[in-house]
Order: structure tokens, then C-alpha cells, then sequence
């Protein structure tokens, strides 16, 4: 069931005046609320003189569109957004959450995320930081290093911007992302997750070490989920079976767009692997970027659209049993179904380098690849023989294994 979304879509008339009415009068209102590790949660945190302890006490009293400063120093706690509930209706409240402050500063613009580390650290007791209940783009994590949780950032049927954070030492995804925001169904009216500016290093999950996106089969009648994951560095994150620096499951299309995808890597080796076969649950793909049609437990999600757009990014120095730069499996063309409810996924403007595996693998899958540098990885191009790969004004060029050029696997040379 998509977390608490019926309870958004089935609002009623007057719930949904009340909660407007709500989060208007309350936004009219909004105040900054002050961090500090020197500070103490029984006072008002009005100001730096007053801070709060911990970041989700202020949490626990901001109404909508208030800013929380947050000075440099290390917070051990997890954080969940606020949700109230008004006329019947749980409404989450948009909230800012910024980093990277001296403590004595008067404007956001003085602060440096850079040099003053704010840092919310899990202590391994969940995700460090939760946004649920249909928070929306206005509801931001910005400036903060996020560590030692079981996730770094879980953002469940909401729409978060994640801003200049570096996530880094999760056991687990990065940044896990399921569904979005849904304001209305008829006709669709949905908002999607804004992550940008991070870096995201050094996490460990079974799939999607970096960023985890799924889309579950509760929205397949909406659109296909599509957070904006851009100018992010992803490095040096681990699954250990799908999606080294992104994966991407079931009703998911993310826009991938000008990121440096860097030396992530699928770990796990699962024997009898036949490159013909069916690529089956285990797949172990996708070291950069990987995405299928399959919910993470390897079931088709019915009606589900699983085409992303990879724009303009750099892919290098990742690794995988399969697909060491780019994995897109499990998404088949279906020639009765209009184009609109089964578009490919897309590659485009890329330089996929110096992956071990295939630069590109597709697997039953159609996938549009265009004007990308493949060069220098274990294979360049792989299909599988299902593949409907369209391909045109690529340079596929110096994949070699052990000395022989090899370019293309699978399809023409």
C-alpha cells in the first residue's frame, strides 16, 4: 500500500479546505527555528542564544514553510518529518532543514556546508532522516553530512528537495526513494523528489548503494516515478546484487542528468549465470546505473514503466558481473501497448569509461542509446537476445577483453 497516500487521495472536500486553509495560515507564520549543540531542547529555539539540542525537537514544533539553522557539531538522532492531522486529514508539514552554520549568523547566505560540518548521525537506528505523508518539494534537507544509518535519506510517497548533503557511511542506500507526492489522481497531479548537489560516497546496501528508487505497483495507473537526480557525485557506493551507484525498480523512471557516477560497484557472484537465460532475480548489475521492471524481490509490477533518462553523465570505474557501467533489464517492448504507457528508457550524451563489464547491457529490454562515448570497458555494447536496442551516432571504441577488441557482445559488430 502506498504510505499513507489513500488517506491524501481519498480526502474529503471540506478536510481538504481545512488542511489548505491550515497550511496556508500557518506558512503566512513562518519563523526560523535555531540548532545548536551546545543548545537545550526546554528552550524556545527563537534564536541562537535559545537553541534547541536537537534537530528533531524544532522538527517536533515547526509549522509549515519555517526554516531550522543548524550549527555545526554532530547530532546522534534519527528525524522524521512532522505530520499533523487537520479535518481528518494527515497533512505533512513542509519544512527547511539547513546546515553548515557558525552559530551566530543573521542571514542562510552566510552560512558554509563545506567547512562546517553539520553532521546527523543515525547511530545504525534506522534511516537518519524520514520524509513521508506527502511532504513536497518545499520540504528540504540541505547542508548536512548524513551518516551511520540503515539508510541515509528515506523519502516514502513524498517529494523532498535533498540539497548539497554528503551521504556518506550508510548501511544501506544513500538515498532511498518510493514514490512521490499525489495531489490528485484524476487527472494525474503528482510531485516528484528534487535531489541535487550531493555526494554521495562510501554507502553499502544489498541493492542501490548510492540512490534506491522504486515505484510500487499501488500508482501503475499514475505516472511512473520520476525524481530529478542531477549534478551529484556518486562514488565508491556497493550493492551487493543490483545497483551499485543508482537502481531503479519497478514504476520508475527517473531523470538522471549531468552526475559523475564513479567507482561503484555490484558485488555479489551468483553461479550458473548463462547470458542467454533469463537474467532472473539475482542479476548482480548494473555497477553505475541499474533498472528494471521487477520489484527489488525480481516480480514483474504489471503496467509498470521503467524508463529512465540518463543524460549527459559521466560513468566510469564502475563494476559488475553484468553491465558494469549501465544495466537496463526486464522491461520488454510490448507493440499493442501505446507508445505514451511504454516508452524506452534512454542513454544519451553520456561517457561511459573504463567500467569493468559491459559498458551498456541490455536485456529484454529496448532501450534508445544515442551519442554516447563507450570506450574502454571490458565489453562495450552487450545485448542479450531479447534486446530491442535502438542505436545510433554512438563512439564504441578500445573495449577490450584480455587484448581482443570487443566492442559489441550480443548484437552486430
Amino acid at each position: 500500500m502506498l504510505f499513507r497516500s489513500t488517506r491524501v487521495v481519498g480526502w474529503t472536500v471540506l478536510g481538504r479546505v481545512a488542511a489548505v486553509a491550515w497550511l496556508l495560515h500557518a506558512a503566512a507564520n513562518a519563523a526560523i527555528w535555531y540548532v545548536s549543540s551546545h543548545g537545550n531542547d526546554a528552550l524556545s529555539g527563537a534564536s541562537w542564544a535559545s537553541a534547541k539540542r536537537t534537530v528533531g525537537a524544532a522538527v517536533a514544533g515547526a509549522n509549515q514553510g519555517d526554516e531550522i539553522w543548524v550549527a555545526a557539531g554532530t547530532y546522534t538522532e534519527t528525524i522524521r518529518n512532522r505530520v499533523v492531522t487537520v479535518g481528518g486529514v494527515e497533512v505533512a508539514v513542509d519544512v527547511a532543514l539547513y546546515g553548515g552554520f557558525a552559530g551566530g549568523e543573521s542571514s542562510r547566505h552566510e552560512r558554509d556546508w563545506e567547512t562546517r560540518h553539520t553532521v546527523l548521525d543515525g547511530g545504525l537506528n534506522g534511516a537518519v532522516l524520514t520524509i513521508r505523508s506527502n511532504a513536497g518539494q518545499a520540504t528540504r534537507v540541505d547542508g548536512f553530512h548524513v551518516t551511520n544509518g540503515t539508510t541515509g535519506i528515506s523519502v516514502f510517497g513524498a517529494a523532498a528537495t535533498i540539497a548539497n548533503n554528503t551521504i556518506r557511511g550508510n548501511r544501506g542506500p544513500g538515498i532511498a526513494c518510493h514514490n512521490y507526492r499525489i495531489l490528485g489522481v484524476s487527472p494525474p497531479n503528482v510531485e516528484f523528489a528534487v535531489i541535487t548537489g550531493n555526494t554521495i560516497v562510501d554507502n553499502a546496501a544489498g541493492n542501490g548503494g548510492g540512490i534506491a528508487v522504486t515505484g510500487g505497483k499501488e500508482i501503475n495507473i499514475l505516472p511512473s516515478s520520476a525524481p530529478l537526480i542531477a549534478h551529484n557525485l556518486i562514488a565508491r557506493n556497493t550493492a551487493s546484487q543490483n545497483g551499485g551507484g543508482i537502481g531503479c525498480w519497478g514504476h520508475a523512471s527517473p531523470i538522471i542528468a549531468n552526475n559523475r557516477i564513479i567507482a561503484n560497484s555490484a558485488t555479489l557472484y551468483e553461479t550458473g549465470y548463462d547470458g542467454d537465460a533469463s537474467v532472473g532475480v539475482w542479476l548482480v548489475g548494473g555497477g553505475g546505473v541499474f533498472a528494471t521492471q521487477n520489484d527489488m524481490g525480481g516480480q514483474p509490477i504489471q503496467f509498470a514503466i521503467s524508463a529512465p533518462t540518463i543524460v549527459n553523465n559521466l560513468i566510469a570505474a564502475n563494476g559488475a558481473l553484468i553491465g558494469g557501467g549501465i544495466a537496463l533489464v526486464d522491461y520488454p517492448f510490448l507493440p499493442l501497448v501505446p507508445p505514451d504507457k511504454n516508452p524506452p528508457p534512454v542513454v544519451t550524451n553520456n561517457t561511459i569509461a573504463v567500467n569493468s563489464g559491459s559498458g551498456i547491457f541490455s536485456g529484454n529490454n529496448f532501450p534508445v542509446l544515442r551519442n554516447n562515448l563507450v570506450a574502454f570497458n571490458t565489453w562495450g555494447l552487450e545485448e542479450d537476445q531479447a534486446s530491442l536496442a535502438a542505436v545510433s551516432f554512438n563512439n564504441i571504441c578500445g573495449n577490450q577483453v584480455q587484448g581482443k577488441t570487443w566492442n559489441y557482445k550480443g548484437g552486430p559488430d
